[in-house]
């Protein structure tokens, strides 16, 4: 949602007249399949309705998993059978779990890869994953542009003072086990089983876990120094990033999460699983960490290191904010999908 709102206010709208399709949940609670199919259908009609009402150039699709990614799949055909040019741009590291799990649904995904014009890939790690997946030699088709954020709150905000203890550590999204909540947990188990004190834990988010997780840091005797704080947002979330010393995003699968771009902009230094596009953003050891997904023996140490050494935490923290500068802001974006959309004119 942000991605496709942050293009549209950009000064790409005055170069390109949209026709606006919102496929966006209305809930984050769990649908049936006959509500998901409803809302589709009525979607797939508005989408016919505007390639065979309108002046229709290019169609843009950015997809999640899933569900959606058979939508935007289906959209996809109908507007190459109308003689469209086909932009397809995936956000969900959890497409490999799709791929994974189903063959019906990994000959789908590299058929619609197969079929599309230009594939916006989220990092060269994707577009190796999807060129691949759809046995494509025409590599020109799959163009890198990294995830976007709007960078201006996060960098006019000045950083308060950071106090010399406690060192605060902070995870930010969806309390469930595919996001590693509880490898975080363990880690911060066996800090306080080390010894290592004088830190906090700050969990923004909720999710299917997160009773789970509350009563496990009970049972783990960490309660006292793990705070579960639900959702924050807006500018509530950005004190609490400016706030903190160090990121940790321990998921099992991710795009390339806007989360991280966020701490990253606020110059925490971040450590995070080696998954998506993640590897594309921190040069291990030089502006964050890189950890192996469900070890949190290997995410104990790097906490460790950056609790213990401040010195290493500002200057992981500064190249950080150097790589979003570098890579990450909606103008970067911009000239992609302006060059993207002349290319294909």
């Amino acid at each position: 949602m942000f991605a496709c709102n942050s293009l549209i206010n950009s000064e790409l709208s005055d170069l390109v007249d949209w026709h606006l399709i919102d496929t966006t949940a209305t809930t984050n609670k769990k649908r049936s399949f006959a509500q998901r199919a409803y809302k589709s259908g009525l979607r797939l009609a508005k989408f016919e309705w505007i390639l065979l009402t309108k002046k229709v150039d290019i169609v843009l699709l950015f997809t999640s998993n899933g569900f959606s990614f058979r939508e935007k799949g289906m959209m996809l055909r109908m507007a190459k059978l109308l003689g469209k040019k086909t932009i397809i741009a995936p956000r969900s590291g959890l497409i490999k779990n799709d791929v994974a799990a189903s063959e019906s649904m990994r000959n789908f995904v590299a058929e619609t890869i197969q079929k599309a014009d230009r594939v916006i890939c989220q990092g060269p790690s994707w577009k190796t994953y999807y060129s691949k997946l759809a046995n494509e030699t025409n590599l020109d088709k799959f163009v890198v542009t990294h995830n976007w954020i709007d960078t201006a709150p996060y960098f006019r905000k000045d950083s308060p003072e950071k106090k010399s203890a406690p060192v605060r550590v902070v995870y930010l999204g969806w309390v469930n086990r595919n996001k590693g909540i509880f490898d975080l947990l363990d880690a911060v188990k066996l800090l306080r089983e080390e010894g290592i004190g004088d830190f906090l834990v700050d969990v923004a988010g909720n999710g299917d876990a997160f009773d789970e997780a509350v009563n496990y840091a009970k049972e783990s005797n960490i309660a006292d120094i793990v705070d579960f704080k639900n959702w924050v947002m807006g500018d509530a979330k950005i004190d609490l990033l400016h706030g903190g010393d160090i990121y940790v995003l321990p998921s099992y699968r991710e795009g390339y999460p806007n989360s991280l771009l966020e701490a990253m902009s606020c110059s925490l230094p971040p450590i995070a699983t080696s998954v998506g596009a993640i590897p594309d953003v921190i040069q291990d050891g030089e502006n964050g960490y890189l950890f192996t997904p469900g070890d949190a023996k290997m995410l104990k140490e790097k906490l460790r290191n950056l609790i213990l050494h401040p010195e290493k935490r500002v200057n992981f923290g500064a190249n950080a904010k150097k790589t979003i500068l570098a890579n990450n802001t909606v103008q970067k974006a911009v000239d992609t999908f302006d060059k993207v959309f002349r290319e294909l004119r």
